[in-house]
This record gives structure tokens, C-alpha cells and sequence, in this order.
């Protein structure tokens, strides 16, 4: 019988991009960091200092979009009376780097899918015959079956935590009874159900308001890597878009994957989930 490890993982999920193939963006990333359960008390320490520093206040949550790109709105003591919003972010990347946690990300190339599966987006009547979260879907299983993996090397079990999509929650919750089922859609067997089933224990989906360092690492990891990915046409950014770059090589550095081509930046390619596939644990 297998030694259970009591060192217990969380993996926690956040997104940037719009996931819809009827949207016209072309990204998608799914990032997810992987934090051992007794580490998490020493990284929310970390930022709960960062936070008493720079917002006289522990409890102000970290939201990328609203930092670079709603500095004044949303975070004006970065600015007033001073403008301190890159001290601020060189801070961040000197706590990213050393506090413990993993990384892994994974992107979706809309263009590409879209290109492969013959569709294009339109507005009006949606398709009946598209399943418009196919990105979602996709990203989602990839993480699932990587997750539970790494617990398994680990010899442990693991829960995951989601930021919300809202109103689309029930998408990830069927994605991931699919993951335990044994058999897929058109009757595959799922190899890696039992494994899906015996090593995450639990999925809570958080509402906007939670915070949690956990949370709030992998948003960082989301918006970095959509803009190193999309970049800025639309001059969005309020604050130069070579911190948020810097940002993602620290996120992949961390990666605990890597592709068939050692890439670390998992870009998933399957048009079907049924044929997702375990990326390599690094």
C-alpha cells in the first residue's frame, strides 16, 4: 500500500482573455500555481507586508488589470502624493521570486482552433452545433490531468480553488466530473479518471470579493502572460509593459511542466478534450 505524504497541495486557477470562440480575441491563458499547503501561511505573510507598506491596509486585494491599467481609479495610494507604482512592482518581483510556490500555464491560440474546426465568429443567433467554451474546456483538462499527476509523483492528494467566471461557473464543474468519469464523450475510456478521482479531493470556487495570495498569484500569472502573449494594441497599459514582462519570466521560471518541446508555455493544441494529454513534469 502507498505512504500517503501529508504535505497537501493547492492549485489555484485564474484566466485572462475571453474564452468564447465567437469572441474575436486570439488568446486565451489558463495560469495555475501550485502552493504546498503549509507554505501558503508564509506567502500570504510576505504580501501582507507588501500590502501594509504600500496600502496601509493588509487586506486590499491584488488585481493585475485594475494595477496596470486602473493604477489611478483603483489604487491611488501608488500615486498619491507620490507616484510610487514602479517601486511597488519591482517589490513584487523580488517577493515572487522567492516565496515558495509552482507554476503552470497554458494558452490557447484562438485562430488557430478556430482555423481547424472551420469556424468563424459572428454576431446574431449563436450556432447550435459550436461549443463556444471549447478553450475553456480544453485549458481546464490539460490542468486537471497535470494537477493530478504531480500529486501522484508527490505521493499526496490536493484541492483546487477558482476564481470565479461569474456566471459560467458550472462549465469548470462539469469539466471536472468529466476528468473522474471512465469513460469520455463518444465512449473513450479516460485513462486518467481514477487518477483525477483519487488525488484532488475538492473543488470551491471563490467569488469576486475573496482574497486569497493564492488567488492573487495566479491572476499575476494570467495578465503577464496574456500580454507577453497579445501584447498591447490597444495601449491599454498604464504602466510600461517591461514589468509585466519581467513578471512572466519569474512565472516560468517556476513552471513545474513542459511540452513535448520543452517549451514551458503549455500552448494546447487538441481540438477534441478526449485527446488532451499529460504535459512532463519537470
Amino acid at each position: 500500500m502507498e505512504k500517503i505524504n501529508n504535505n497537501l497541495y493547492t492549485l489555484f486557477i485564474d484566466e485572462s482573455g475571453v474564452a468564447s470562440l465567437n469572441h474575436r480575441g486570439k488568446v486565451f491563458i489558463l495560469s495555475c500555481v501550485i502552493i504546498k499547503n503549509s507554505d501558503i501561511p508564509i506567502i500570504q505573510g510576505y504580501f501582507q507586508l507588501l500590502k501594509r507598506e504600500y496600502f496601509r491596509n493588509e487586506c486590499k486585494g491584488i488585481h493585475c488589470t485594475d494595477l496596470f491599467e486602473r493604477t489611478y481609479k483603483k489604487y491611488r495610494k501608488l500615486m498619491v502624493p507620490q507616484d510610487r507604482r514602479n517601486s511597488f512592482l519591482t517589490r513584487i518581483e523580488d517577493t515572487l521570486k522567492i516565496v515558495p510556490f509552482q507554476s503552470a500555464i497554458y494558452y490557447i491560440d484562438k485562430d488557430k482552433l478556430r482555423n481547424k474546426i472551420g469556424y468563424k465568429p459572428y454576431g446574431g443567433k449563436k450556432s447550435t452545433t459550436i461549443n463556444y467554451d471549447l478553450p475553456y474546456e480544453l485549458v481546464s483538462r490539460n490542468a486537471l490531468i497535470d494537477f493530478s499527476c504531480f500529486l501522484a509523483s508527490k505521493k499526496t492528494t490536493g484541492e483546487i480553488v477558482i476564481e470565479s467566471r461569474q456566471f459560467s461557473d458550472q462549465f469548470f464543474v462539469s469539466y471536472f466530473d468529466d476528468a473522474r468519469k471512465p469513460r469520455l464523450k463518444g465512449g473513450k475510456i479516460n485513462i486518467y479518471s481514477e487518477c483525477v478521482k483519487s488525488r484532488i479531493n475538492s473543488l470551491s470556487i471563490a467569488n469576486k470579493d475573496y482574497i486569497h495570495t493564492g488567488l492573487e498569484l495566479a491572476d499575476i500569472g494570467a495578465y503577464t502572460t496574456y500580454r507577453r502573449k497579445a501584447r498591447d494594441p490597444l495601449s491599454m497599459m498604464k504602466i510600461n509593459i517591461s514589468f509585466s514582462d519581467c513578471i512572466h519570466k519569474i512565472y516560468k521560471g517556476k513552471t513545474l511542466i513542459k511540452d513535448s518541446t520543452n517549451q514551458k508555455l503549455i500552448e494546447v493544441t487538441e481540438v477534441e478534450p478526449q485527446d488532451v494529454k499529460p504535459s512532463k513534469l519537470i
